[in-house]
């Protein structure tokens, strides 16, 4: 089996199937607000505002759910869990409402993470309001994702090893067959992505971003 690397990445249409707005739970609108039982609304920890992060890749069944869980799990270890939302999308068509890759999900089940819920699903334009950061895996994902959301003005956008010491690509294990490299890869970058988010450096830098403007 083999996919082709660039298979359509074109926005999808919003509806209640795709889109992060309305599927999951995973992508509720900024406005929305979070109560307790008692209708007060819900103390923060440790940040001053929630954030919302999407990690994409090319299918959405091998490292964006990955980094998806990773991350959840590690902001629920740090407390962080009602302030730290996640959910993860692809920038192709190929594989949607597939589950995550058995490779992949053995080894989040080898950790304690669980993802046997997750479907496959594509990113929409929509999705660059809802989140306050789209993350990639690969420079390729991010040229896919900013013609979905037709830019990236905000400066939303990039890899999630961009955040770490050594920043590049994190390589598709669907072709190298190497997930532990891709888990110890998405693992560094999630660690290096919290610790900005607890430092409350909220803003991707400038040399950060112009790296991705260029499409390769």
């Amino acid at each position: 089996k083999k996919r082709a690397r660039h298979a359509s990445s074109q926005a999808s249409a919003c509806s209640t199937q795709t889109c992060s707005l309305c599927f999951g739970g995973q992508g509720l609108p900024k406005t929305a607000k979070h109560e307790n039982g008692l209708g007060a609304p819900k103390r923060k920890t440790k940040m001053e505002k929630q954030i919302r992060i999407l990690f994409v890749c090319h299918g959405n069944i091998c490292r964006s759910p990955m980094a998806e869980f990773i991350l959840r799990e590690k902001a629920k270890e740090l407390g962080l869990e009602d302030t730290v939302i996640v959910a993860s999308a692809a920038t192709s068509e190929e594989e949607l409402g597939n589950p995550v890759d058995p490779r992949a999900a053995a080894i989040l089940h080898a950790h304690g993470i669980d993802c046997a819920e997750k479907r496959a699903r594509q990113m929409c334009k929509c999705d660059y309001d809802a989140y306050d950061y789209l993350i990639g895996m690969d420079r390729m994902n991010v040229a896919n994702m900013r013609r979905i959301a037709g830019g990236d003005p905000c400066g939303k956008m990039c890899r999630l090893l961009d955040f770490a010491a050594n920043p590049r690509d994190i390589a598709d294990p669907w072709y190298t067959g190497d997930f532990n490299a891709a888990f110890a890869d998405i693992c560094e970058g999630c660690t290096a992505l919290l610790k900005r988010l607890k430092a409350q450096r909220l803003v991707i830098p400038a040399t950060v971003r112009v790296c991705h403007v260029q499409t390769r």
